[in-house]
């Protein structure tokens, strides 16, 4: 007796454009009594079957869906004629239950002559049917027999006449012979198909079709790989949860979900799957993170970038970050990947294909080999985000980048320079710019040339991104020395007192620094003495990145106290630190103050030195104050 079952599969579509497929299982009934096809729903498993049925006209067949049956094959039914008979199981369930593989076993063991069962599962031979598989009572179709090749995949493309490359769409479908053909039939809708196109028929297939049928846990793995430069066994643990991950890492591979990289170990999404966006994931990955956050996405992406942080992957905790709200610490962990990648092989770091466009832009801006002017020759709208910037500690002239070539130049290029940067940065990139022409003009003594939108930046510093507040306190702090005015010194003393009280103790110091050099107000060169006794031992430190601020202001103190051996000290000792970090601006400058302190000591000779030095670093921009 048969039970309640769709006994036949619809015909194939005429004018549908197959590819046969059924070699791999002619040659398993050849062998054995029973075959198993495995692979992720909308791979192909049920077309090759029912393409093997067209091609055998002479077979009696019937289907049993075993998750809407009750599977019951009784033995009276074997007696079916000298007609061969074949049955099929579709959508055979990875726990199978006991007595259904006993009734299965039983049924393949009385199957004689040209009789086949053929059992099609979205997972690997369930376990109480391997015993079979051993026994060689049973053969296996996996989803690689049934995945398109390229020249299989050049002939559908010939059958569409469509211009694709076969090599692109092999790479970017993995082969799945149902992804291929929606491909195929949309692009003579929507025009020419490229890797990055979303055509909304196209992922409602994915979702529906295919990632529909995955588990919960299999979803929650390739939303994590979605999201996640790559994963592995040990992330799936920590970031989800997941039990027993190496596991389901390798059926999802050999699903065609996931890539495996063998010399890393770790895995990545298959590219067809990059960029679906409707899967259903589980709440559980999100549990950990922030309370109330109303974007869990950006939680998700931070959580992840701490991952491998711990770990030690300075690029891919770079990458998460890209993809989270939290632009500070995106901003601070590209400057310490720019630096690092700089003090390493720059030039390595800008052909890794794995760097995004924004990390890019970042990256060559740093490179000190780069001349700023060629720089923002090379760039285009809509690269990215300088955020690099937001690390400058004090000058926009000279930290991150000496930007003195911009404003060193004839005042056509400055302004073709000018414009060109305006129109493809964003919005604190063309503040960051504004305050280097300004310090600029100051050091140039052309005050009076700076535009009055600009001198806005520093009356108007609550409006101004506090990203740069501190650059903001050093050029008021300049510009008082050659204008002293009231109501500009109270607006410095507001503004250094809202930067010292901050949690940033690092900055705090920063405007301590910057706000000693304030000499022109009244009692000044108390504070400034006092700072320098404070800091005195700093003199004894290397110079680094952390404290170069300070010794740059300290040296400038000491001259502006007449202190000149301790100046000189300090000056020289800086030196080294900004020729091999390529700050050639500031280099130049205490250069130059060294000779000045030098002069004062009676050096002359040595003084002249340092001064021919300074101009010949300098180049044409001759500025130092």
């Amino acid at each position: 007796m048969m039970s309640g079952m769709r006994s036949q599969y619809r015909d194939l579509e005429h004018g549908y454009h197959y590819i046969d497929k059924t070699e791999v299982l002619e040659k398993e009934i050849e062998r054995f009594p029973s075959v198993y096809i495995e692979g992720a729903a909308g791979c192909g498993k049920t077309t090759v079957m029912r393409m093997m049925l067209a091609k055998h006209p002479e077979v009696e067949y019937r289907v049993f869906w075993l998750d809407e049956d009750d599977f019951i094959v009784d033995e009276d039914e074997d007696d079916h004629g000298e007609r061969v008979q074949w049955i099929i199981l579709e959508h055979v369930p990875e726990d199978l239950q006991p007595e259904i593989a006993e009734r299965i076993q039983s049924l393949i063991r009385r199957s004689g002559g040209e009789d086949r069962i053929f059992l099609i599962g979205r997972e690997e031979i369930p376990d109480g049917l391997l015993r079979l598989f051993w026994n060689r009572e049973m053969g296996l179709v996996t989803q690689n027999s049934l995945l398109l090749n390229l020249e299989e995949i050049r002939q559908m493309i010939g059958q569409y006449g469509s211009r694709i490359v076969p090599e692109q769409l092999l790479e970017y479908t993995g082969g799945w012979s149902g992804v291929v053909d929606v491909i195929l039939r949309l692009e003579q809708k929507y025009g020419d198909w490229q890797p990055q196109t979303h055509w909304y028929e196209m992922e409602q297939y994915l979702n529906d079709s295919i990632l529909n049928m995955l588990k919960q846990d299999e979803l929650d793995i390739l939303h994590l790989a979605q999201t996640a430069p790559w994963v592995n066994a040990k992330m799936c643990e920590a970031v989800l949860g997941t039990v027993q991950a190496e596991q389901t890492l390798g059926k999802m591979m050999r699903k065609g979900f996931l890539i495996y990289e063998c010399q890393e170990k770790r895995w990545s999404v298959a590219p067809i799957f990059c960029h679906t966006t409707e899967c259903r994931i589980s709440i559980s990955y999100v549990t950990d993170c922030h309370a109330g956050d109303t974007n869990r996405e950006s939680s998700y992406a931070v959580k992840l970038a701490e991952w491998y942080k711990t770990g030690g992957y300075e690029l891919e905790y770079l990458q998460c970050l890209e993809h989270s709200d939290d632009v500070r610490a995106y901003a601070d962990a590209l400057k310490r990947y720019c630096v690092n990648q700089n003090d390493r092989q720059p030039d390595a770091a800008l052909q890794d294909d794995r760097i995004s466009p924004e990390v890019r832009l970042n990256l060559e801006f740093l490179r000190p080999q780069t001349a700023i002017e060629e720089w923002v020759e090379e760039l285009q709208p809509d690269t990215g985000r300088l955020l690099i910037i937001q690390e400058t500690k004090v000058s926009c002239l000279c930290d991150v980048k000496d930007m003195s070539g911009l404003f060193a130049c004839k005042k056509q290029r400055e302004k073709r320079l000018a414009h060109k940067w305006m129109a493809c940065l964003d919005e604190d990139a063309r503040t960051f710019y504004r305050l280097a022409r300004m310090e600029y003009y100051i050091e140039t003594d052309r005050l009076g040339a700076i535009p009055e939108e600009d001198m806005q930046l520093l009356v108007k510093a609550e409006e101004v991104s506090s990203v740069f507040h501190l650059n903001i306190l050093w050029l008021l702090v300049r510009v008082q020395r050659f204008a002293y005015d009231e109501e500009r010194q109270k607006q410095i003393e507001q503004l250094e007192a809202q930067l010292i009280n901050t949690e940033n103790r690092e900055r705090a110091e920063y405007v301590k620094a910057v706000g000693s050099l304030n000499i022109t107000a009244y009692g000044s060169r108390e504070y400034l003495a006092e700072w320098l006794k404070y800091t005195a031992a700093l003199a004894n430190e290397e110079v680094m990145e952390k404290n170069i601020v300070q010794f740059y202001c300290q040296a400038k103190g000491y001259l502006l106290l007449n202190q000149y051996e301790k100046a000189s000290r300090l000056l020289d000792k800086m030196l080294p630190y900004l020729n091999t970090h390529r700050r050639s601006r500031i280099y130049a400058e205490v250069l130059f103050e060294k000779a000045v302190a030098e002069w004062n000591l009676g050096q002359h000779g040595q003084a002249l030195k340092s001064v021919i030095e300074s101009f010949l670093t300098n180049g044409r921009n001759r500025y130092v104050m």
